[in-house]
């Protein structure tokens, strides 16, 4: 017999010890219905509760976010207690104010507070698409790249420049048929009387979504722009931004919110509000992605996994207090000749046609027949 030959016999030889074991375990289970009903259930449960909670970890805690070094980026906007506003917008002038003269922020850009919707009449049938109007340096502060084309640059973000968007993923799948060459196509933005042509420069990869339910991004200035028809005043007071920033190395959050107050309160546009009680308040972005869902989901999954740990410990239990309970019918079993591995009746040496033991000893399944020869009778002198 070659070396090969002899593998494959190990081989086959295991794969039936393997087959015999699991068919001992099968009709070891089916004997007691109950426990392994209980031991199922219990297993089950636990095992459901731990995944589903753990995909909701991975997700929100564990999963990076599609930017570059996210825990350097923070969100900025107002506040102003004495008028009960929590919350209060920024504006292109206060965008141009912060990008002159800070000192501890690497970059600052917008996007809008809310996304809002427009209709794409061409190519094909007319639909609405959500968008967002971001500032010209927006994908770079972030650290974002495209997966098609490029971004926005700061020429594409100035008043009467050509109109260009970028897609999302879902919406290129969607209404683009996943064209590859989409981009330097045009889209036709609008209906009515003023139907604007934009020409589609990049396409997002599907795990950005930022801001979340944008399915397109369009330059802000010049969106401000047409909408007030290029009225700076009007430009620079319009709050309807969030600003993101990229903070810069060796810079801390609190430094970050010192800067931008400080030049809040020296800015002409900004010193009325800070008199009457406006504050800036600087956020990492981590923290507005999932805020206090941190330690509570990090929480519920120390809970979870400790419930799966107390189910495993009871599965065993209740295995461990049934194998007690079959002590002596494994010990008649090994008595008759079944190896401690697997003493299973019907394999006994010592019958042939089977017999059943169970908690009150050894019964015989039909006709129970010695094997080898009968023992010699008496003999006569």
């Amino acid at each position: 017999m070659s070396v090969s030959d002899g593998i494959v016999s190990v081989v086959r030889a295991s794969h039936r010890g393997v087959g015999r074991e699991i068919r001992l375990a099968w009709r070891s289970l089916r004997r007691d219905t109950a426990l392994t009903v209980v031991v199922v259930v219990m297993l089950a449960a636990a095992i459901a509760a731990t995944t589903t909670i753990f995909s909701i970890v991975h997700a929100v805690l564990l999963r990076p976010l599609p930017f570059t070094d996210p825990d350097r980026l923070v969100l900025a906007w107002t506040r102003n207690d004495s008028r009960n506003a929590p919350v209060v917008e920024v504006s292109l002038g206060e965008l141009e104010q912060w990008r002159a003269r800070t000192t501890a922020l690497a970059s600052v850009d917008v996007f809008g507070s809310v996304n809002w919707s427009f209709r794409v009449t061409a190519p094909g049938e007319p639909f609405t698409v959500t968008f967002n109007s971001v500032s010209g340096s927006f994908f770079d502060t972030l650290g974002a790249r495209p997966m098609l084309g490029r971004t926005f640059r700061p020429e594409d973000d100035v008043p009467g420049a050509p109109a260009t968007v970028v897609l999302s993923a879902q919406l290129w799948h969607r209404r683009f048929s996943s064209d590859p060459s989409i981009v330097g196509k045009s889209i036709t933005i609008g209906e009515g009387a003023k139907p604007q042509p934009a020409d589609v420069i990049g396409v997002m990869p599907p795990e950005f979504d930022f801001p979340a339910g944008a399915e397109l991004w369009s330059p802000a200035v010049r969106d401000m722009a047409s909408y007030t028809g290029n009225h700076k005043p009007t430009m620079n007071g319009l709050r309807v931004f969030y600003a993101v920033a990229r903070v810069r190395d060796r810079v801390s959050l609190e430094q970050a919110r010192t800067d931008l107050l400080r030049i809040a309160q020296t800015s002409d546009m900004t010193q009325e509000e800070m008199a009457s009680g406006s504050v800036v308040v600087v956020t990492p972005l981590l923290e507005h992605f999932f805020g206090a869902a941190r330690p509570a989901l990090a929480a519920i999954f120390g809970a979870v996994t400790v419930l799966l740990f107390i189910a495993c410990a009871n599965a065993a239990g209740l295995l461990l207090v049934r194998g007690v309970a079959r002590e002596r019918e494994t010990a008649v079993r090994i008595a008759l000749g079944a190896t401690h591995r697997r003493s299973d009746p019907s394999r006994c040496p010592c019958v042939r046609g089977g017999a059943r033991v169970d908690r009150r000893g050894l019964r015989p399944r039909g006709r129970a027949q010695p094997i080898g020869r009968s023992a010699p009778g008496p003999r006569g002198n």
